[in-house]
């Protein structure tokens, strides 16, 4: 039996559902494991782990539980899906990120792991100074639980899905959407999120709804049959290292995507931007030629399967524990 404790400052989030979650379905690869969340880190609470996953780590707390754990003898894994060093100014979280103790108290949990996974290789490449062992280890589409099968949208909507920290880059892209919305007034904006009147108000015809939790979410996604999804992010060192589950999400609900011109977003099926322009133009494109867009659509489709099923990526989670222990 290998034991595995899993601590993740909210388990039903969004992080969770993509990076810790995922651990709790090992067994189904190997028996010997069983994986469970923790909320303590006591000799009691650990004499029975081989091993501890931490979601995000980031506080003078953690380290002191880290360096507790090290003493046990235990191994660390730790695992991250933003560039929490480049936070930018318009994030909620911005100032918390950028206070000289978290920062410091991420390089020191850095430091203290075992071995790092990250989202992408952009995050790799920038957290390397802190940790040499760190793997990439992609968002998968979860096909325990779900089952990507929904063929392309034949509705006339446009999606997008998100949280407050993507304003700006909503902003980015406002006057290309409004433009759509004229010109093209049989077609709906979908929206799923919080406080965004700043841009539906502009629009002519739109459904919003209030951001829902992770479970509620997909859900609604089980329900619900669209042809576009767009993501649109502003071009900042951010944004390069975010992982491309837009685009998995938007597949799951018969969508094409339009995204921007980053390595995470060149993708089989993705259009991608460059600028405020080039957004309009890709997704004119899309409106225009539904043959075109169901072609985009299969080959997403494809490369999903083939690459990004949580049932692939588990199997590099399970390379990495036998390594971890052996």
């Amino acid at each position: 039996m290998i034991n595995l404790k899993l601590f993740s400052a909210i388990p039903h989030g969004a992080c969770s559902w993509y990076r810790t979650q995922p651990l709790k379905k090992l067994y189904k690869l190997d028996d010997r494991i069983y994986a469970e969340f923790g909320t303590q880190i006591e000799w009691d609470k650990l004499s029975g782990i081989d091993l501890v996953f931490f979601e995000r780590p980031e506080s003078d707390e953690i380290v002191r539980a880290m360096e507790k754990i090290k003493s046990y003898g235990i191994k660390i894994w730790s695992d991250y899906d933003d560039d929490v060093f480049n936070v930018c100014n318009d994030n909620p979280s911005y100032m918390h990120y950028n206070t000289p103790k978290i920062q410091q108290s991420i390089r020191h949990c850095m430091n203290l792991s075992d071995i790092i996974t990250v989202s992408t290789e952009n995050l790799k490449q920038k957290f390397l100074p802190y940790n040499d062992n760190i793997i990439v280890l992609e968002n998968g589409f979860n096909d325990f639980n779900l089952n990507l099968n929904k063929p392309i949208g034949k509705n006339k909507i446009i999606h997008w899905r998100g949280s407050t920290t993507h304003r700006r880059d909503i902003l980015s892209i406002t006057n290309a959407m409004v433009a759509i919305s004229q010109e093209y007034k049989d077609w709906y904006f979908s929206f799923i999120g919080n406080s965004l009147e700043f841009i539906t108000d502009k629009l002519i015809n739109v459904k919003y709804i209030e951001e829902m939790p992770v479970s509620s979410y997909f859900e609604f996604l089980l329900q619900v049959s669209l042809p576009i999804q767009i993501c649109p992010l502003c071009f900042n060192t951010f944004n390069e290292s975010k992982s491309n589950i837009s685009w998995i999400e938007g597949n799951y609900i018969g969508a094409v995507c339009v995204a921007p011109d980053m390595p995470e977003w060149n993708k089989p099926g993705i259009l991608n931007y460059t600028d405020e322009e080039s957004f309009f133009y890709q997704l004119r494109q899309l409106i225009e030629f539904p043959n075109f867009r169901e072609q985009l659509f299969k080959e997403s489709r494809e490369y999903i399967k083939e690459n990004l099923l949580l049932s692939y990526i588990n199997k590099k989670r399970l390379k990495i524990i036998n390594q971890l222990m052996g």
